[in-house]
């Protein structure tokens, strides 16, 4: 019987410790998770040196003007050269020269570009601008017309006499002395690209050799301009204002007075339907007597409804300044003789007739 009693007791004793409910002990709290440092701040960006400065500045300004300014990106490419990027340097340079109007004088003699003149590339380039300037001298010509009138003509690639299957623009140049190549060799490499017909002559003309270059080539009416520098730009002024058939615009850089004069009656005679005439006046403000006698020019134009551009060229001495040219270019593109219809006829001013005769 005690055994009985005794093998209970430890059976209960054992359930018991089974069964008991665990101390309420708190956890010890879990150790903190260690969190990664935070990253350092990236260091700011180095301070652009100066020389990138100036190229992020002129691709600024290249890209105000819609990529189409030579100037613009031959300063580029000075710019890029003195920052160490040539390769970006030459891409620049050869676009800017293929504008056709920048000579090969003007890269080979910049102290900017020195670095690039060990270039295979720079020479490539030289060479086709050379090519070209080869080209374009070959088809400047010396003439004189029948009425006794000595002129320059240049012809672009491909215009013949008689030739009918195309028509080309005309600028007829005068210079304010010497034999009219001033202004035929400034325009020369605009014309070799973009095929106008230069003809050239000097102030003080007894008569204006265009009939003969009417006669002769394939001369598209609606886009003729006449083109003057100093007194060459009073005498465009002169031809081009009363003649309205014959001109779709009138050109002047640093234009000087008419008739020794200012006032309004040294004007020419101006008829109504002149005011259909563009006119685009290039003065530099470092030629202050001209510039001023460009506005005078420009205000009287103005009283008479003529829409009249006037460029004044920063820091510009007196002369044709190749800055001018992109703009310009652009306003030739735009220009048409609204009074000569598209097979050479004046319209609108009476009985119809062959512009210029």
């Amino acid at each position: 019987m005690k055994k009985l009693v005794l093998m209970m007791l430890v059976l209960l004793l054992s359930y018991g410790c089974r069964t008991a409910p665990a101390p309420n002990k708190e956890m010890p709290p879990a150790a903190p998770t260690a969190q990664a440092a935070p990253e350092p701040e990236p260091a700011p960006p180095a301070p652009a040196t100066p020389e990138e400065q100036r190229v992020q500045a002129l691709k600024a300004d290249l890209e105000k003007s819609g990529g189409e300014d030579a100037i613009a990106r031959y300063r580029l490419a000075r710019a890029l050269t003195a920052a160490g990027r040539k390769d970006e340097a030459l891409a620049e340079l050869d676009k800017a020269m293929d504008c056709g109007w920048l000579g090969s004088d003007l890269p080979k003699g910049d102290a900017e570009l020195a670095a690039l003149k060990g270039e295979k590339k720079f020479q490539e380039i030289l060479d086709k601008v050379q090519a070209a300037e080869k080209a374009i001298a070959g088809r400047i010509t010396k003439n004189v017309s029948k009425a006794g009138v000595p002129y320059v003509l240049f012809l672009p690639e491909g215009v013949g006499k008689g030739q009918a299957d195309r028509k080309y623009p005309v600028i007829l140049s005068i210079d304010p002395g010497g034999d009219g190549s001033w202004g035929v060799n400034f325009w020369k490499g605009f014309a070799y690209k973009h095929r106008y017909i230069l003809v050239g002559v000097t102030n003080g003309m007894r008569s204006i050799p265009l009939r003969e270059v009417f006669e002769t080539y394939p001369v598209d009416r609606k886009k003729m301009f006449v083109e003057g520098f100093s007194a060459g730009g009073a005498a465009a002024l002169q031809i081009g204002v009363p003649n309205p058939e014959i001109f779709a615009g009138i050109i002047t850089f640093g234009c000087g007075g008419i008739g020794g004069a200012l006032e309004a009656s040294a004007m020419p005679q101006i008829r109504p339907d002149s005011e259909k005439i563009g006119v685009y006046m290039v003065a530099g403000t470092a030629d202050p007597g001209h510039l001023q006698q460009s506005k005078i020019h420009k205000k009287r134009l103005e009283e008479k409804g003529f829409k009249v551009i006037l460029k004044e060229m920063e820091g510009v001495g007196h002369g044709r300044p190749p800055q001018a040219m992109p703009d310009l270019i652009r306003w030739l593109d735009q220009q048409e003789n609204p009074l000569v219809d598209s097979d050479g006829r004046v319209i609108g001013t009476g009985a119809e007739k062959p512009a210029g005769r």
